[in-house]
């Protein structure tokens, strides 16, 4: 058997894993879509994947890099399955689920839903079992990317610094959006090697990137800090799902305990609990139909950007006092990262509607700031000549001139719905609410 990808070609299945693609956990993922709402931007309305052509994209990369590498067949199955599975656990809409949960204050990360499924979805473990030597913790264990578990060849592959889950979305992306694919791969690929290091007591088998393609590597980051402000920071997707996350949160926070969208049932909603996942982006669709009507008839009847107007602020155009706040909430993990940042969002939308109340009220303005991030990447392995061995930051100027580079991408944004059309925000106002926000001297 075999799937024909636009990004990757023609990818041959063994038996198993065409089993694990037809499982019912699987084919859901046909209907989460990988960028969560970025169809609803002008620029992006082809931004339509799903997380399943991602993980077909992810088993290819998956199988080039363990031939390339000639690793044994139990680390090569265990490496390829993974690669199936690691997006088993994702919400609606992706990355977008996590934000809504984690803005109510609770821990949870796709990885960890995974995991969970894997552990005890009858359907899985039947095939797992049909196949020699892979146990499914075997598995669990693999996509489990926190940072405790970052050392082995398979976590290097499937979550490490420029892993293959990472190299799918910048091809992907850039191939959907029509943008120009990044050039490199392949020399990185060719120029990986498995090493052995010392890590306290153990001697771990872990990845490397040979000294010769540390300018591949460089071009993919380079790649990846494109993206950021073109793509996932771009203001009129992030309008939009800003107000679906508000509406969300806002329901949870005041529904009754037995709704399915309460506080209480939001997480098991959106994620599903036990050997289930959770709703796919349809289902939460017309939750959100029926919570607000009056945004529904707006995603379907008129440009919902035509409501608004967008003020942006860079990095270096916001106060101080702000950055470092949003540097302390960046080593934050979590629920307590992402609610702390919600809390924020809305102390600046109520001073702000205190400060400008004869333009707009509370209810009207919204503030999206979202965290800073940092460029894994930038901390994969590199193998000299000599055999020391660095990490890319450490050894590439060029890397750490990146790495300041993709905070400087960073952008909030404040933007208004105004029940009164009539009522438009003079240039002036604009550079009064810029400068509320860049801490100029009062």
């Amino acid at each position: 058997m075999h799937y024909f990808d636009p990004v990757h070609g023609h990818i041959p299945l063994e038996n198993y894993e065409w089993e694990l693609f037809k499982t019912k956990e699987m084919q859901r993922l046909h209907y989460i879509k990988q960028l969560g709402f970025m169809q609803m931007s002008k620029r992006f309305p082809t931004a339509v994947h799903t997380r399943f052509s991602h993980t077909l994209g992810v088993l290819s990369l998956a199988k080039r890099i363990c031939k390339k590498l000639d690793l044994p067949l139990k680390t090569t199955r265990i490496i390829e399955i993974s690669s199936i599975l690691h997006d088993i656990g994702h919400g609606p809409f992706s990355h977008f689920s996590e934000k809504v949960v984690r803005s109510l204050g609770c821990n949870v990360r796709h990885e960890n839903e995974s995991k969970r499924i894997v552990e005890n979805n009858d359907n899985i473990e039947r095939i797992l079992k049909k196949i020699d030597g892979i146990d499914k913790r075997d598995i669990s264990r693999t996509i489990d990317c926190g940072k405790d578990n970052n050392i082995s060849i398979q976590h290097e592959i499937i979550c490490g610094g420029m892993d293959i889950d990472r190299m799918d979305y910048l091809l992907r992306e850039s191939y959907y959006l029509g943008l120009a694919l990044p050039k490199s791969l392949d020399r990185l690929i060719s120029n990986l090697q498995r090493i052995e290091m010392q890590y306290g007591s153990q001697k771990i088998e872990t990845l490397a990137l040979h000294m010769d393609s540390a300018s591949d590597a460089n071009i993919l980051l380079l790649s990846r800090i494109g993206l950021r402000p073109t793509l996932y920071l771009e203001k009129e997707h992030r309008i939009f799902e800003k107000l679906v996350r508000e509406t969300l949160v806002k329901h949870a926070e005041e529904a009754d305990a037995n709704d399915m969208i309460s506080r209480k049932n939001i997480k098991k909603t959106l994620f599903g609990k036990d050997d289930k996942p959770g709703i796919m982006d349809g289902e939460l669709t017309m939750i959100l139909r029926n919570l607000c009507q009056d945004f529904s008839n707006s995603i379907i009847d008129v440009p919902l950007w035509s409501d608004f107007n967008p003020i942006v602020l860079h990095w270096d155009e916001i106060s101080p006092l702000l950055q470092n706040d949003l540097l302390e909430l960046d080593n934050l993990r979590g629920g307590k990262k992402y609610s702390s940042l919600h809390k924020l969002e809305n102390k600046f939308s109520r001073e702000l509607a205190e400060a400008f109340s004869e333009y707009f009220t509370k209810d009207e303005i919204y503030v999206d700031l979202p965290p800073l991030g940092k460029l894994d990447e930038a901390h994969m392995k590199i193998i000299r000549d000599s055999g020391s061995i660095q990490r890319l930051c450490d050894y590439s100027r060029v890397t750490q001139t990146l790495e300041r580079s993709f905070q400087e991408t960073w952008s909030m944004i404040v933007f208004i719905r105004r029940k009164d059309r009539t009522k438009e925000i003079p240039n002036a106002k604009e550079k009064e609410i810029r400068s509320f926000l860049g801490g100029s001297q009062s």
